[in-house]
């Protein structure tokens, strides 16, 4: 393959890669919405343990009131444990890469290794050198 031709078949992985890293982006989004909208729950779950206190409370019913606690305590390392993770989420960055970056990202490992082939069904990037041969799976995680 001349130079161009070198060049175009960057240009077409490169995209494919692109689409991948969206594709799991959009993956981590949807993630993120569905822990929101489970968290949700936990709210209105201790809303109604709140309203169980007061009544409690308001009619002196000591016993009730300790067995709201018990439920709370119960709760709280769960709700815990799920904000831990939608903030874990919300602070995935991955950062955007256009296409281009990505082609010159190839472009770079075949000028520095040499052969590059892409199987796109088995969704892996090898490079060969004398002495030994990379093989990276599943480039989206990447």
């Amino acid at each position: 393959m001349d130079a161009k031709q070198l060049k175009r078949a960057d240009c077409r992985l490169a995209n494919r890669l692109h689409e991948q890293i969206a594709g799991r982006r959009h993956e981590s989004v949807d993630r993120l919405i569905w822990k929101l909208q489970t968290q949700t729950a936990y709210g209105q779950r201790l809303g109604r343990l709140r309203h169980r206190l007061e009544v409690g409370k308001t009619h002196e019913f000591d016993l009730g009131i300790d067995g709201v606690r018990d439920q709370i305590r119960r709760v709280l390392p769960e709700m815990i444990e799920h904000l831990t993770q939608i903030q874990s989420l919300a602070e995935d960055r991955q950062g955007t890469v256009s296409c281009g970056d990505l082609a010159a990202e190839l472009e770079q490992v075949r000028n520095e290794f040499g052969a590059l082939t892409y199987d796109p069904k088995e969704k892996t990037l090898s490079v060969e050198t004398d002495d030994f041969r990379i093989r990276i799976r599943e480039l989206a995680a990447a």
